[in-house]
């Protein structure tokens, strides 16, 4: 269940999203807060150019001549962004 409360400043949006999250058993996202910490999260990552990659080393037959050989695979950087931020 997603509700969204709107209105104007002070108008009791926090405390009615409060109560419904009590009563309902719901999680509260304030958006304001919610995007604060993100963005304190994104000025924490490195910048992509200066990552050094890693790569896994895998075996494969390779299909002309039958022979196992080992391959390198560049694996992707780890996932830093929780599922909500990642959906949004």
């Amino acid at each position: 269940m997603r509700i969204l409360i709107i209105g104007k400043p002070r108008s009791g949006k926090s405390t009615l999203a409060r109560n419904l999250a009590v009563r309902l058993d719901l999680v509260i996202i304030s958006v304001d807060s919610w995007f604060d910490s993100f963005s304190a999260k994104i000025k924490e990552q490195p910048d992509p150019s200066e990552v050094e990659p890693v790569f896994e080393t895998k075996k494969q037959v390779n299909p002309e001549t039958g022979e196992e050989e080992e391959i390198q695979i560049e694996l992707p950087p780890p996932e830093w962004r929780t599922a909500l931020e990642v959906s949004v």
